[in-house]
């Protein structure tokens, strides 16, 4: 059953998406991250845009 339902998933896997869902998660504050932690300056430390790699890697 689990197998059909994902088969109908459009799942693209990109830095940015990656990026972007922590940073909405977070500020809907459910607890993934430490109130004191500022998201912002954690992404822009942990997603790394490499020259030459495209976004979907």
């Amino acid at each position: 059953m689990n197998v059909q339902v994902l088969k109908t998933y459009t799942y693209r896997a990109s830095v940015s998406g990656a990026r972007e869902s922590i940073l909405r998660n977070s500020r809907d504050k459910i607890g993934i991250v430490d109130q004191l932690i500022d998201v912002n300056v954690l992404t822009d430390n942990v997603f790394v845009v490499l020259p030459g790699v495209p976004d979907s890697f």
